[in-house]
């Protein structure tokens, strides 16, 4: 909670101070969009998106199939 009350300030101090060079309804939309860049970019890096999926249990997976040639063998008798 305190983090997100820090992060807030700290928007507001950032505009607060661009305000000084430009006018206030121009500095609010600057520091959005500042904001939306940062936040959009490791979204959309590739590592991130490569990294989402979990890997599948190699040792699952062969336990699978085991039983499936298994089944299937025992289903031809």
């Amino acid at each position: 909670m305190v983090g997100f009350l820090t992060a807030q300030a700290l928007v507001a101090t950032v505009t607060a101070a661009l305000a000084v060079a430009l006018p206030v309804r121009a500095a609010g939309p600057i520091v959005t969009a500042a904001l939306g860049v940062i936040t959009a970019t490791p979204v959309m890096s590739e590592k991130q998106v490569d990294r989402a999926g979990p890997p599948a249990p190699e040792r699952t997976v062969e336990n699978v199939k085991a039983d499936m040639a298994e089944m299937k063998g025992s289903a031809h008798r």
